[in-house]
């Protein structure tokens, strides 16, 4: 007798994740393909095999839809850097470990650092996008700036600059070699970014 196989039925919650998971990987495909402006709601559920009901019924448009890219992309980053900071014991070897974990980040997932990029090109043009991006780049600022504080004292270094302050060098440093590796990778080899960290923080105790 030929054995029947029972497919678990999805529930309401379970399918809606699924639908939205979808959508987004459509999105991602399709901004970075059409960019933002040129991109349209039709395409992005035509690619992800769905109607424009679904998208509407999940996000309220394009703007939502690369806003939830940004959030998906920035709590997977978080999550990597908290683990790495908890794994290692030493300064040096935080450092290191970061370092590693962003070259092969911006090698191995282009197109989520293309996507921060053309987040970052569309809340140039568009006043309303800045300011909710605004709202959502406080939290990584917050946590970097507390971490890099506690690793000053752990080093009896004091910051000459609010902890904000130096987390936003450390932002603009890793977005701005992120660009450079994703239009010249050869200018940036996985040694660079912690070796710029260690500049860094030594001329922040100078």
């Amino acid at each position: 007798m030929a054995a029947t196989t029972i497919r678990k039925r999805l529930t309401r919650e379970e399918s809606r994740s699924q639908t939205r998971e979808r959508l987004l990987r459509a999105a991602a495909r399709v901004f970075l393909r059409r960019g933002f402006h040129r991109a349209s709601v039709e395409e992005v559920a035509e690619t992800a095999g769905f109607s424009t009901g679904a998208v509407y019924s999940n996000f309220s448009g394009k703007e939502e839809l690369l806003l939830a890219l940004w959030d998906e992309r920035e709590r997977e980053e978080e999550e990597a850097v908290v683990e790495i900071l908890g794994r290692e014991p030493t300064f040096s070897g935080r450092i290191d470990a970061v370092g590693e974990w962003f070259a092969r980040f911006i090698e191995l997932d282009r197109e989520r650092a293309q996507l921060q990029s053309e987040v970052f090109t569309v809340a140039l043009r568009d006043r309303r996008l800045r300011a909710k991006l605004v709202e959502r780049l406080r939290r990584p600022r917050s946590l970097l700036g507390a971490f890099i504080e506690a690793q000053c004292r752990e080093l009896g270094i004091e910051l000459p600059v609010p902890r904000e302050q130096a987390a936003t060098l450390v932002l603009a440093l890793a977005g701005g070699l992120a660009q450079q590796k994703l239009v010249d990778p050869e200018s940036v080899p996985e040694e660079l970014f912690p070796l710029a960290l260690t500049l860094l923080v030594r001329g922040l105790a100078a």
